[in-house]
């Protein structure tokens, strides 16, 4: 799980806190650190050559130690995929041209 995520919540919500409506972020706790997570996640999948054609669902998390586990497992493929790649490749930014195409294709930069 995320640090922020650690030091914030570690494990004090109940589901039902975790799932209640809020004002901030994607409308929940919950939704806010699945949305965050799946950011993570979908720039992972793209780093390895994949485009996941969704975020992860908040629905298959129902409390935090599945977001914790969740999260445990995207962060250490994280870790594992910075540390076998080279300076020279870490510092090239593939998801830029990711961006510019999505914005082009949809329009939303016009």
């Amino acid at each position: 799980m995320g640090q922020c995520a650690q030091r914030h919540g570690q494990g004090r919500l109940r589901p039902e806190q975790l799932a209640a409506p809020g004002d901030a972020g994607h409308g929940s706790v919950r939704e806010t650190l699945v949305h965050i997570m799946s950011a993570q996640w979908i720039w992972l999948a793209r780093w390895n050559g994949t485009s996941p054609g969704s975020m992860l669902a908040s629905a298959e998390f129902l409390d935090l130690e599945s977001i914790r586990r969740r999260w445990g497992q995207i962060d250490g493929d994280t870790r594992r995929f910075v540390t076998t790649r080279s300076e020279e490749e870490l510092t090239r930014s593939p998801g830029d041209l990711d961006l510019l195409v999505f914005v082009d294709e949809s329009g939303a930069g016009a």
